[in-house]
């Protein structure tokens, strides 16, 4: 778009707003913008492009991320972007997120169904029943693809003779959690989770993790399920992530809080955890109570009594507050 041009979209709207013609000057600047957006987009999508063709990867990386943040719903521009970050960079959960939002808005895209399939089998374990449903799917679109027909081939050679999986079903179920309403989907595998049966719901969450990385709930039960199942440190990982994808969640904080405090014996950090919980509900009688409890390990017995009190002139009934009141007083009597 040369200068003159831009001038004149500007003059035109500014006659137009001085006549007291808003709507019109309005109009004629969004179509400006709209314009310009595209010009950008593109620009930014055919420079990644050829910083890539001169093996310049992060430039193409940036270029690609700009071009997808301008047009999101070019799908070219987000298969570029999916492409790179997992052939080039080999980050496949970032660039399942992409695939996943070119297929919620054309489930038939071959393209993306086939790198979905790809990635699954690369990922290997309990992805290769997700990759075999994809390239089922992407086998009803384009049986003669010969891509699709070599990853089938390379996916067989690496399964044992034993599998066998159910593709029908798994291609419906797949595609629902791929291109369905993530929320929908998480209902029915918290449903396992709530049963209890924590070595399926694990390998289901995981899986469910890999297509919405951005589903705190998700992040949160699973640390859930590997605290019990003792794989402490990817329960640490996923509640940290469950945090820092929803701050103002109280239960995923107080459950990253409980875990460094009781767990990783690091009560300064989790106390922290617990004023930040305070500061949404100054009333949560469970982080008044562990802050008292940290007070009592850090040998601050005063600030624990303040904190005891704070959760008695809520709830004056409430037996915990009281015994570690009474536990207070007799250790002050002793003199221990």
């Amino acid at each position: 778009m040369s200068k003159n041009t831009i001038e004149l979209f500007f003059n035109e709207s500014e006659a137009l707003a001085a006549a007291g013609n808003l709507d019109e000057a309005g109009r004629i600047l969004a179509d400006f913008i709209s314009k310009e957006k595209f010009l950008r987009a593109r620009a930014h999508n055919d420079y990644g492009v050829i910083a890539w063709r001169k093996g310049k990867k992060e430039e193409a990386l940036n270029h690609y991320r700009l071009a997808v943040g301008l047009d999101p719903t070019e799908v070219v521009y987000r298969k570029n972007l999916a492409d790179l970050l997992y052939f080039a960079k080999g980050e496949a959960e970032n660039a399942l997120v992409h695939y996943r939002q070119i297929l919620v808005e054309n489930p038939k895209d071959f393209d993306a169904i086939l790198a979905m399939g790809r990635i699954c089998a690369d990922l290997g374990g309990h992805f290769t029943r997700e990759a075999t449903a994809f390239f089922d799917l992407a086998k009803q679109i384009n049986p003669e693809n010969n891509n699709l027909k070599e990853e089938i081939k390379k996916l067989s050679d690496r399964q044992s003779p034993s599998f066998s999986p159910d593709t029908d079903n798994d291609t419906e179920r797949v595609l629902e959690v791929f291109t369905g309403d993530p929320s929908e989907t998480y209902k029915r595998i918290a449903a396992d989770f709530v049963a209890g049966n924590n070595s399926d719901t694990e390998k289901k969450i995981s899986a469910f993790i890999t297509s919405c990385p951005g589903f705190a709930l998700a992040h949160n039960d699973l640390g859930v399920i590997s605290h019990q199942l003792e794989k402490l440190d990817q329960a640490e990982a996923n509640y940290r992530e469950a945090v820092r994808l929803a701050p103002q969640n109280i239960t995923f904080r107080k459950n990253l809080a409980d875990f460094l405090f009781v767990v990783r014996q690091q009560p300064e950090e989790a106390m922290q955890h617990y004023h930040e919980v305070l500061k949404s509900a100054p009333k949560d009688l469970e982080a008044l109570m562990m802050i008292g409890n940290i007070c009592l390990a850090l040998n601050a017995p005063e600030e624990a009594r303040s904190f005891f009190n704070l959760v008695l002139d809520i709830e004056p009934w409430n037996q915990d507050a009281s015994r570690s009141l009474e536990m207070l007083d007799k250790h002050e009597a002793t003199g221990a």
